[in-house]
């Protein structure tokens, strides 16, 4: 089945600093999520963020310089309004991409025996894809994409694998699967690369995945792009510093605080 994402209506998603997507500014955020990200949720979704994950007050962003509820609302508004997806499973996906911990974020997660409550409220396709983005390991999407690539929309199966702390497992796709992870993915991306100052991470990964998905996504990404400053820092999520600085493990069994790495304080004391 394929998501309804075509052209959207002239409409900016509004983000946590205040800087659009192209680097515009916009004046309506909240320190709890954007009034404008928020007020779209479903009330249950939203309210399981809230109540039942318990998110309020979780930073996000490399050094967090933000909170999570606002970077899960607008990346699902982003999807909705920048990419045109009416598709309700996606957009509750993007809502939940980061709900069992991915590569990037380990900072409140869901166990993944708990996976019966998420497909309950958003059902087995967008649980799926959510699932798929939080234990898959992100090269082994890249290297779907670039086959993807070769073999136009083929009905063939792709092959993406968990990372190896979940045991490196492949797990088969469908290419309407791969192309729902893929939007979800590149929706997460584009909500967060210039206000965490993500230019140079994966940078050629992300290009491949809106050449490949094309349209609006395309286009976004060279609307964000364009506007990359030359002095940009090459910051990266803090879960992928924490694995450069051999802690990743560390992080993940509370050995070592989620707060003391968003803080810079963890590069000093294995220094």
């Amino acid at each position: 089945m394929v998501p309804s994402c075509m052209e959207p209506a002239a409409k900016r998603v509004r983000t946590d600093d205040g800087v659009g997507p192209t680097g515009e500014r916009d004046t309506l955020q909240g320190s709890n999520g954007s009034s404008a990200a928020c007020a779209d949720v479903p009330s249950e979704q939203l309210e399981f963020l809230k109540s039942g994950h318990c998110i309020a007050g979780v930073r996000h962003g490399g050094h967090g310089e933000s909170n999570l509820l606002t970077h899960l609302t607008e990346v699902r508004l982003l999807l909705k309004e920048q990419l045109g997806c009416s598709d309700a499973s996606l957009l509750g996906a993007a809502l939940f991409h980061s709900i069992y911990g991915t590569e990037g974020f380990q900072g409140k997660v869901l166990s993944l025996s708990d996976r019966p409550k998420l497909r309950a409220l958003i059902g087995e396709r967008g649980e799926f894809i959510a699932y798929l983005n939080c234990v898959m390991d992100r090269g082994s999407l890249d290297t779907a994409v670039l086959n993807l690539a070769l073999d136009g929309l083929a009905p063939v199966e792709h092959t993406i694998y968990t990372r190896a702390e979940l045991g490196g497992e492949p797990i088969c796709l469908s290419t309407d699967q791969l192309l729902d992870l893929m939007r979800v993915h590149f929706a997460d991306w584009a909500q967060q690369v210039a206000r965490y100052s993500f230019w140079s991470y994966r940078r050629e990964a992300y290009a491949t995945i809106a050449t490949k998905l094309g349209g609006v996504f395309a286009t976004l990404y060279s609307n964000i792009m364009v506007s990359e400053p030359e002095n940009a820092e090459k910051n990266v999520p803090e879960m992928v510093r924490a694995r450069r600085l051999g802690v990743f493990e560390q992080v993940l069994k509370g050995e070592i605080a989620y707060d003391d790495l968003i803080d810079d304080k963890v590069g000093k004391t294995v220094a």
